[in-house]
């Protein structure tokens, strides 16, 4: 555990064993997730029991429903049939659309469908069709701190796409009326904890 955190203190106490909650208090806890991406979550569990009141009753809400096919004309036959479907069965409204969504194969002509909990298909899209190809791949660094001493140095001296991307870049920062004192190139081929930790070159890498 970290020294520097003063569990006596403030009577902090790190489980490591399963622990029975407190006899005479209501079964609540809280879970904290701090990410180092930037991503903070504060969840509060508690038990319930009959005698805390009725049953939550949970409204029936519009679902998505999704379509897809290999050829155009059978996407509009899909759509076709599952408006008779559920024209007839709209209790199977929500078990539908998870299976559609979860457990089929989406193939090649796509569309959907906003379906109201009375099985009525409202708001259906056009049919669209899938590129043929893979998007490439776009790098996003989140800056928030998820950055690491020499973040991309094998990628800037191996790949030439991506170096040029990079030059191009320092081009640019030199060009404005206050030019860093660094560059992009040399922040990645420079292993210096110091200066990745600082804001200026943090931020633009």
């Amino acid at each position: 555990m970290q020294p520097a955190v003063p569990f006596d203190q403030y009577k902090l106490i790190v489980p490591i064993a399963p622990t029975p909650l407190p006899q005479g208090r209501a079964e609540r806890i809280s879970v904290n997730s701090f990410g180092i991406g930037g991503t903070n979550a504060h969840a509060i569990l508690e038990s319930w029991s009959p005698s805390q009141g009725s049953p939550i009753v949970v409204e029936p809400v519009p679902q998505l429903l999704l379509f897809s096919a290999n050829t155009e004309a059978s996407l509009a036959s899909q759509r076709g049939q599952y408006r008779e479907y559920l024209h007839l069965r709209p209790s199977d409204v929500q078990n539908v659309a998870y299976t559609r969504a979860l457990r089929r194969q989406h193939l090649t002509y796509r569309s959907f469908s906003v379906v109201q909990p009375d099985g009525e298909l409202v708001g259906t899209a056009a049919g669209t069709k899938t590129p043929a190809s893979t998007p490439p791949v776009t790098m996003v660094f989140s800056g928030q701190g998820a950055q690491w001493p020499e973040m991309g140095k094998e990628l800037a001296l191996t790949n030439a796409e991506f170096r040029k991307d990079l030059d191009r870049m320092d081009a640019i920062l030199q060009g404005l009326a206050h030019p860093p004192k660094w560059s992009l190139i040399g922040t990645f081929c420079v292993l210096s904890f110091p200066l990745i930790l600082s804001l200026s070159p943090s931020q633009c890498c």
